[in-house]
């Protein structure tokens, strides 16, 4: 009876047996509440993406009233005519405003709706050496990235974000460059791999994405652009308004000429927070770029993931002694932020290319 269990159990030879792997053990790193998604809307313009399918829309029934070659026109005289008789120019003025604001309102809701529907339940959990994202409230969407993979980190605060102390992530890695053909998984674990978080929250998740960095942007060293930065974007927006003002002043006279009056100090006022705004700087590893008004972005890149580095000069470059630091990964696209630092006086342009062409090497 011994024998016969013995051969009841033999394997045969070249036969594979499946064994069972330990679960690796998971750590939850951010999970995105129903309240966050809604005010990540209310920040975001994706509303704007029901602007062009309204008007199609408008333009298909406004064809088929009117035959297949029917033309889509709107003429002042249509709409005065279809106004109510007697209605007084205050009132006129107080519909068309409520009507904007109707408007508004429902662009913000369509965007709440969006981000709610594409990022519902949202997790993200370190496995190992990896990153899971698991979301979605029609369409369940999961994505694994290697951090090792992780090339490019770019974090996107917009104006109203700032105010409500929100903020987004988005990430370039390894073989992934943007593509409008790219499914739901790679859009989430790229373009959208963070799509809101708290401010506070943001130097944990850093930390977590690139081991041995600490991430703290208040302390870094930031390095201004070169002192003369400032008088030539203010230039630029001198000459832009000039430019603006007399196109206007043809196509509008006279009074389109005093759209340059108003906008002057506003393009001045424009130049000189964009040189504010844009900075860089160098913290162990990591090259650290910021840049941005309305939004502002905040990237970096690590030396060990430079593709190409480059130093450029045009003739206004020249002409100001300044020059252009550019700095590529395999990957640049989903982040729609490069680091590419503009402005800088020549000779620290210079320095600086040496001092990351010898670490790179």
């Amino acid at each position: 009876n011994a024998v016969v269990a013995s051969e009841s159990l033999a394997i045969e030879e070249g036969s594979s047996v499946p064994v069972a792997l330990p679960e690796q053990p998971q750590q939850l790193l951010l999970a995105i509440t129903l309240k966050q998604l809604a005010l990540a809307g209310l920040t975001s313009n994706r509303g704007l993406l029901l602007v062009p399918i309204v008007l199609g829309s408008m333009y298909e029934a406004r064809g088929m009233t009117r035959g297949i070659r029917g033309q889509f026109r709107i003429s002042s005289d249509d709409i005065v005519n279809r106004l109510p008789q007697g209605i007084s120019t205050p009132l006129l003025v107080v519909g068309l405003l409520a009507g904007f604001i109707a408007l508004f309102a429902l662009l913000k809701l369509f965007s709440c709706a969006w981000f709610v529907i594409r990022f519902y339940g949202y997790q993200l959990r370190a496995v190992g050496d990896d990153l899971r994202i698991g979301c979605g409230l029609m369409t369940k969407v999961s994505a694994t990235i290697p951090r090792s993979r992780i090339q490019f980190i770019s974090i996107h605060r917009s104006w109203l974000g700032r105010k409500l102390g929100l903020a987004a992530i988005r990430i370039e890695t390894a073989g992934g460059g943007g593509s409008e053909h790219e499914n739901a998984s790679q859009s989430v674990g790229r373009r959208w791999f963070v799509p809101v978080l708290s401010e506070r929250q943001v130097v944990g998740l850093m930390e977590h994405l690139r081991p041995g960095i600490t991430w703290t942007e208040s302390e870094f060293d930031w390095q201004p652009l070169s002192p003369r930065a400032g008088s030539r974007l203010q230039r630029i927006g001198i000459l832009a308004s000039v430019v603006l003002s007399l196109t206007a002043g043809f196509i509008w006279r006279p009074w389109g000429a005093a759209i340059g009056i108003v906008i002057f100090p506003i393009f001045i006022w424009l130049a000189r927070r964009k040189a504010r705004a844009m900075r860089y700087a160098r913290s162990g590893s990591m090259v650290v770029f910021r840049s941005g008004l309305m939004t502002r972005k905040c990237s970096c890149t690590f030396v060990d993931k430079i593709q190409t580095l480059r130093i450029s000069q045009s003739p206004f470059d020249r002409r100001w002694k300044m020059a252009t630091l550019a700095i590529d990964t395999a990957a640049a696209g989903p982040a729609e932020h490069r680091i590419q630092i503009k402005y800088l006086d020549a000779i620290i342009a210079q320095r600086e290319f040496a001092n990351l062409q010898a670490a790179i090497v």
